[in-house]
């Protein structure tokens, strides 16, 4: 495979990680569709470039930890089977979710430690209270780096990050202009069937990544 198929492979593996964090129906995308109906598309386009940003961060500390896998096999297998495990677990969450969340605990506590105002701020505190960001890109970026969709070379990484950055800024300039248009008017079921289709994709990332991963034990 030449050097720009594994760039783009990379950097679909990162719009497919993307949206499979940033759509399912959380505290982020109801903050957005609150402040769209409340002050319009301006401000909500702020609260998720906040929360991307955020996002991104993690995506970044993710893949600074999946550096370590590098040249240690055993290491690098531990780290695909715990990949796909997250990731499945995550997958059946959102599939199998019947309800909005509320606010966790770590994120309550970092609202009442800043109390954002901004709109920037408030998205990204938003990201930054939920530690379970942070361990989704942890699980991608091993798996990713580990089953070789992602390179170990800088051009990889970035590839990837750049796919990660169109897929979440564009879904959340997408829901803040949609919740604008229609005034905040989206219905509670619509968002639990983006978060279980969400969860549906994850699921079936989780089912190829699990059968290379497989097949790679079976081979040796």
């Amino acid at each position: 495979m030449s050097a720009l198929a594994h760039h783009v492979l990379a950097a679909l593996a990162g719009v497919l990680g993307g949206l499979a964090s940033a759509v399912p129906v959380g505290p982020v995308n109801v903050t957005l569709i609150n402040e769209a109906a409340r002050h319009g598309r301006r401000r909500a386009w702020w609260v998720g470039c906040g929360a991307g940003t955020m996002e991104m961060i993690f995506c970044v500390l993710g893949f600074a930890g999946s550096s370590s896998l590098q040249g240690v096999p055993w290491l690098q297998s531990l780290f695909q089977l715990v990949g796909v495990i997250v990731i499945m677990g995550l997958g059946w969450h959102y599939l199998t979710t019947r309800s909005l969340p509320g606010y966790g605990r770590a994120e309550a506590a970092v609202r009442r430690r800043y109390q954002p105002h901004a709109a920037f701020a408030l998205g990204f505190v938003r990201v930054l209270g939920n530690p379970g960001v942070l361990v989704y890109w942890v699980a991608v970026a091993a798996s990713f780096t580990a089953h070789g969709l992602v390179g170990p070379d800088g051009r990889g990484r970035a590839a990837c990050l750049a796919g990660v950055a169109l897929a979440t800024f564009g879904w959340f300039g997408l829901l803040g202009w949609l919740a604008a248009q229609v005034h905040g008017r989206i219905s509670p079921s619509w968002l639990l069937r983006l978060s279980r289709y969400s969860g549906a994709l994850l699921l079936v990332v989780a089912a190829v990544l699990g059968s290379r991963l497989a097949w790679t034990w079976l081979s040796r």
